[in-house]
């Protein structure tokens, strides 16, 4: 992000958000973004390419058949497949080959029921010792698999993961609104625990494990085809994209493209202006936009529209 064009700082409302250093033109790139963590659903993993993420039904065909067998991937092309071996290389595969053999053996974590979701009951359940005993659900184990992708980007770029440090954390009012959700979280901090052990890392896995499920949840992007933008084949975490806030009148449009996110100003932008995307269908009743933004994202919006829809229901 270019500092002479945006900027990231504290919002009047609470939290942190984009704004305009200048005047700025509709069409204006503020920033791209490269994922610090990804996944492609498993039942997606031969039609979407691994590297630039095209999807095959875009170009009319029902899957890649380019596929680097040691790390179980498809790509569009040998180009895409030897740009992904130069990035990700042999901890890919390694990493790979264990989940996958994991996930065969039928094996993750099983812990307690936790009666009454607190901070300390949360830290906890953390603590306790977590065994492989039950399988994982399809989900957990592309959450793993998402996870390990932020392994990786980790170990091969220690800075980044201050960044991503600075996210919302979600975790207590995700857990307090989905309680079950913690013994998930769980089995899939032993499962990629287990699955990672035979590489030491330079960090602890199992609290890099809570720290990234902690901000999964409100922080990341889907991952939707080109043409059409219906079907949704996985999830990223865009780590500088996060920090735009919502609005539900956004003045920032996001695009994919290939593995990347853009984001360009939806029109003209004054100086001091902050600058918001949208996260929901802004074509939804007030009271539709209000529900799922309190469920998803745990705010209660209060921009232009929203006040201005609910003033005339309350006239």
């Amino acid at each position: 992000m270019d500092p002479n064009t945006a900027c990231i700082k504290a919002t009047a409302y609470g939290g942190r958000g984009v704004f305009a250093t200048k005047s700025i033109p509709k069409d204006t790139l503020i920033l791209t973004a490269t994922p610090y963590a990804s996944v492609v659903y498993h039942v997606y993993r031969k039609e979407v390419c691994a590297e630039c993420l095209a999807y095959a039904f875009d170009s009319n065909r029902n899957t890649w058949n380019v596929k680097h067998e040691p790390a179980g991937v498809w790509f569009c092309s040998t180009v895409c497949c030897d740009a992904w071996i130069v990035q990700h290389g042999k901890l890919a595969e390694s990493l790979h080959k264990s989940m996958e053999r994991l996930a065969k053996m039928g094996k993750a974590s099983i812990v307690g029921a936790v009666l009454a979701v607190t901070k300390e009951s949360i830290n906890e359940a953390w603590r306790r010792p977590l065994k492989l005993s039950t399988s994982l659900s399809e989900l957990e184990l592309d959450t793993a698999r998402f996870v390990v992708s932020g392994i990786i980007r980790r170990h091969q770029y220690p800075d980044s993961w201050t960044d991503l440090l600075q996210l919302q954390d979600n975790e207590l009012a995700y857990l307090t609104a989905h309680p079950e959700a913690l013994a998930s979280s769980l089995r899939i901090g032993a499962f990629v625990c287990e699955a990672v052990k035979a590489v030491k890392f330079d960090f602890d896995v199992l609290d890099m494990v809570r720290q990234m499920l902690a901000r999964d949840q409100g922080n990341v992007f889907g991952l939707y085809e080109m043409e059409g933008d219906t079907e949704m084949f996985g999830f990223a975490m865009y780590t500088w994209g996060s920090y735009f806030n919502h609005d539900c009148t956004p003045n920032i449009r996001k695009e994919r493209q290939g593995r990347c996110m853009a984001f360009y100003t939806a029109r003209d932008i004054h100086s001091g202006e902050e600058l918001c995307i949208s996260y929901i269908d802004i074509k939804d009743t007030v009271a539709q936009r209000q529900e799922e933004l309190m469920k998803e994202w745990y705010f209660r919006c209060i921009c232009r529209k929203c006040n201005d829809e609910r003033g005339s229901i309350d006239n």
